[in-house]
């Protein structure tokens, strides 16, 4: 399988400028690389730029891992 890269992706829509930290397939976390992304909602949406690239993991591993921040909160607090 794929490997998977965190990366800082950036959108701006008039005024309004949307940033997000995603974990996106490694061959397309390219600084300055435009994405269309697909929503939750089954939609695809143009215009996402890559602008800073992080770690990158195995895809099986980011995917295990996905929802560890529901449980933060029980292992934390003492």
């Amino acid at each position: 399988m794929d490997n998977a890269t965190q990366c800082v992706i950036v959108k701006t829509v008039g005024d309004i400028r949307h940033v997000m930290v995603s974990w996106i397939p490694s061959r397309f976390a390219v600084t300055g690389k435009t994405l269309k992304l697909k929503q939750n909602n089954d939609e695809w949406t143009d215009g996402w730029l890559v602008t800073d690239v992080g770690a990158t993991l195995p895809y099986d591993v980011v995917n295990s891992r996905e929802r560890d921040y529901t449980k933060q909160r029980t292992v934390s607090d003492v």
